[in-house]
């Protein structure tokens, strides 16, 4: 097991809920960006859309992990877990592991075994549609585009930019964010700090100096 875990409990319930609200964060994502590029070009606009994006993609999975983290304390105290401060990381890899695999219609597209793979990618990989767009040209256009998004244009047109292998190892390891959000969630839940709360309590600082 890459998790190590005895029989009186089992992180399963957290990886697969931490998981199915992953692909809702995709989901909600992908309107955003989509609906978000509508309003304007601006470099500096797709860029802080982006950032939305992954903090919403993010939290979803964090409040999760954090939990386990923080209810490991009682757990450990008990004897019904081990202590490890690597396991919000190893529930991250195994997050991971269904978002690396859609690069598997990047490597189809690249050996020309089917078509639009990109448009596939793009969709399933939402949350991170304008660095992917950074990265991957259109295979429907002539253009490589940094921040745009055109959904007609991905699904129409034959490529004249080949997809490097570059590209598809780069965007694949963009995915590496997940072990880091879960290790970093984990970690603030066992020790019990709550950014949340941080923020909230800054904020109400702020307001009664002033």
């Amino acid at each position: 097991m890459i998790i190590s875990m005895n029989k009186k409990y089992s992180y399963k319930k957290a990886i697969l809920l931490a998981f199915v609200l992953s692909v809702v964060g995709d989901f909600l994502a992908s309107f955003t960006i989509v609906y978000g590029s509508a309003l304007s070009d601006n470099i500096v606009f797709k860029i802080a859309l982006q950032i939305f994006c992954i903090i919403v993609f993010a939290s979803l999975i964090y409040s999760i992990i954090w939990t386990e983290g923080e209810r490991d304390i009682n757990r450990i105290a008990i004897g019904s877990t081990t202590k490890d401060p690597w396991r919000g990381v190893k529930i991250g890899c195994i997050i991971m592991i269904p978002y690396m695999l859609t690069s598997v219609f990047l490597v189809l597209a690249k050996l020309d075994m089917i078509k639009h793979g990109d448009v596939i990618y793009r969709l399933l990989n939402a949350h991170l549609l304008i660095l992917v767009n950074a990265v991957l040209p259109y295979l429907g256009t002539n253009l490589v585009s940094m921040t745009g998004i055109n959904i007609a244009s991905q699904l129409t047109g034959i490529s004249n930019i080949p997809l490097q292998w570059w590209q598809i190892v780069v965007v694949t390891l963009y995915h590496l964010i997940i072990p880091v959000i879960c290790g970093t969630a984990y970690i603030c839940g066992f020790k019990r700090i709550n950014i949340t709360h941080f923020f909230i309590y800054n904020q109400k600082s702020k307001k009664k100096k002033n």
